[in-house]
């Protein structure tokens, strides 16, 4: 996570933002009285790519431009 916040929003944001996400994970478990769960930091792979595509279309639709997804053999 810090990896891709730093080459996109630079180091101090990437910094500031994961220590953000780590204070908001221990504040979420000791207010639920739950142990840590890897799972709640990494993204699910299908999601990702779902979001990805999303913004990759609303980017084409800026320029008048319609995408379509193509199958991988």
């Amino acid at each position: 996570m810090y990896k891709r916040f730093a080459a996109t929003k630079g180091i101090k944001k990437a910094i500031k933002a994961v220590a953000a996400r780590i204070a908001k994970i221990i504040y979420k478990m000791m207010i639920n009285k739950t142990e840590y769960n890897p799972m709640i930091v990494v993204e699910n792979p299908e999601v990702t790519k779902a979001k990805k595509i999303k913004r990759l279309q609303k980017e084409a639709a800026k320029f008048g431009l319609i995408l379509s997804h193509a199958i991988a053999s």
